[in-house]
């Protein structure tokens, strides 16, 4: 088990952040419009920001009935970072102690510079008005993390409809202020690729994947156009497999064991079957701030 952030660090980013001017508290966010007639915000009971660290399993996205927020683009990079890098989430968020919790998120301009803005929220999360999570799901009714951060990417875009739909490597970027690499899967060199993916497998970079737009949800139990966490990249008796996981936790092809949406396929059927995968490069971008 992996604790969060410790007391000792907890406070000297409080005192850091009590140096500076403190960010004024956002607004919540407008919830998306498919459910903005049931959506309201509810303190979370005995409420916890981690209670083990932040960790795979604890990313799910929301699902209620036939309409769900297509935010899988962020949530399969939650859990990607959680894989490989949970340090840099759990630093990314600061407990104010009074209800409220700063963000630290990133965004690169078009010449390769890295800018970061804090965004403070509320610790109130959405619900519907049957008491189910409005969007990201927690596994843990008491673990936070998740769901603010959520929160704050819907803050900083502009409401939660903005997060309904978007590319996995900008959340990439914007979680852990790095630069991202894009590999496209028609017309790569196989044995280039499987390199490059087990070498940044190596190296613990976050790794995603969007799945081809035209796949069977029924026939073959990957969801279209939805991205993915890449949770391994290994090498076993001559054939790259990648082990991924749906942020949804339950969607996979069949044979494979638990219905937790983990599944694995060989590189061949990787790439029949997703259109890209990205990856962190560990360049870090000169920063404005």
């Amino acid at each position: 088990m992996r604790a969060g952030p410790s007391n000792a660090v907890m406070q000297d980013r409080l005192k850091a952040s009590q140096g500076n001017a403190p960010q004024p508290v956002r607004a919540n966010p407008a919830p998306w419009a498919a459910q903005n007639r049931s959506v309201r915000f509810e303190p979370v009971s005995r409420g916890a920001l981690f209670q083990d660290g932040a960790a795979v399993e604890d990313v799910v996205q929301g699902q209620n009935g036939s309409r769900y927020l297509g935010d899988c683009w962020l949530l399969s990079a939650l859990a990607a970072i959680a894989n490989t890098q949970p340090k840099v989430l759990e630093d990314a968020i600061t407990d104010h102690g009074d209800g409220t919790y700063t963000v630290r998120l990133h965004k690169q301009d078009t010449r390769g510079l890295m800018s970061s803005e804090d965004v403070r929220v509320e610790g109130t999360l959405p619900r519907t008005a049957d008491g189910q999570d409005a969007y990201a799901q927690r596994s843990d009714p008491t673990e936070m993390w998740v769901g603010i951060i959520e929160k704050a990417f819907a803050s900083w875009k502009g409401g939660y409809g903005t997060l309904d739909g978007g590319i996995p490597s900008d959340a990439l970027t914007a979680l852990t202020g790095q630069s991202s690499e894009t590999v496209f899967m028609k017309g790569a060199d196989s044995g280039e690729l499987s390199s490059s993916m087990q070498e940044a497998a190596s190296a613990q970079r976050p790794m995603v994947a969007a799945s081809r737009a035209d796949l069977s949800l029924k026939k073959g139990g990957i969801v279209p156009g939805h991205g993915h966490t890449i949770l391994n990249v290994n090498e076993e008796g001559g054939t790259t497999y990648i082990t991924l996981r749906d942020p949804f936790a339950m969607y996979e092809p069949s044979g494979n064991d638990a219905q937790d949406g983990v599944f694995k396929l060989t590189l061949e059927e990787f790439q029949h079957r997703f259109q890209y995968a990205s990856w962190t490069t560990g360049d870090a971008a000169s920063t404005g701030r």
